[in-house]
């Protein structure tokens, strides 16, 4: 019996990463919310502080207001950036779990449960995200080429890793992607460009709300009305939570593939490695 979640090729890569998303779509949109939350603040914030920065004579509160709002800024940046970790974990519980259930029948995995299990995972999958990132910018620096081989390597592999297994992370990343880079970046590819397309449209529609509330009167931060940030922001995060659960379907998929190239493995498997 085929498994629900470990692909044999291309195509059955692509089915199963969105029957991946119509088995869990509603545990994975609530876990994704907690990502999106962080940056309508942190969208919020500079929409209304960056315009009225500079609105001082006094070169003391002008300092005050800059450091205000990068300091703002910075706090939501790391509090979205731990809530990326949590969810990439938690995703791969709800994912894996849910695959299970169609196979053995067991119960769908709740998604307070997927959350305390990233939450568990938390160290772990931050320190390696900033290894993994240093390792990558290095590669890009050096020169870019390196910089997208490594990239590809942990964007497709690091969450599944650390969520499912245990040891060294990197060298697990390596030994997962050796061999099938091509065919990884490939799949990686197809998931930038639907998200790339998804983030085009939301721009295109923050733009136009601009456009099309900036004459309301009313508050406004600066030159830009309170109604068109709101809006934006929350077309923003309309679009970005399935964007999300994308990528992490995607990637836990991928995982799950290269995986099975190495040893034998189904959903049951990794549904008890999730614990």
């Amino acid at each position: 019996m085929e498994d629900p979640i470990i692909p044999t090729d291309f195509g059955t890569w692509f089915s199963k990463v969105f029957a991946a998303l119509g088995r869990s779509w509603k545990s994975l949109a609530l876990v994704h919310l907690l990502i999106v939350i962080p940056q309508m603040l942190l969208g919020v914030l500079f929409a209304w502080r960056l315009p009225t920065v500079a609105v001082t004579n006094d070169p003391n509160r002008l300092f005050q207001n800059l450091g205000a709002t990068v300091g703002g800024g910075l706090l939501l940046g790391i509090v979205s950036f731990v809530f990326q970790a949590v969810a990439s974990v938690a995703s791969a519980h709800i994912l894996s779990h849910d695959a299970a259930g169609v196979a053995t029948g067991a119960p769908r995995t709740d998604w307070m449960v997927a959350l305390r299990f990233g939450w568990t995972k938390l160290g772990r999958m931050i320190g390696w995200s900033i290894l993994s990132s240093l390792l990558t910018l290095v590669g890009f620096v050096l020169c870019i080429l390196p910089g997208v081989w490594i990239g590809a390597i942990f964007y497709a592999t690091l969450s599944g890793v650390v969520a499912f297994e245990r040891g060294d992370v990197i060298s697990r990343c390596m030994a997962l992607v050796k061999g099938r880079w091509w065919p990884t970046f490939g799949r990686l590819l197809i998931l930038w460009l639907m998200a790339s397309a998804a983030g085009a449209v939301s721009g295109a529609i923050g733009v136009g709300s601009r456009l099309g509330f900036g004459g309301l009167g009313g508050a406004s931060f600066g030159s830009v009305s309170i109604v068109s940030v709101l809006f934006s922001q929350l077309v923003a995060a309309v679009i970005a939570v399935p964007v999300g659960m994308l990528r992490s379907a995607g990637a836990v998929v991928i995982y799950a593939e290269l995986r099975s190239k190495h040893e034998y493995l189904n959903s049951s498997i990794l549904a008890a490695e999730a614990r």
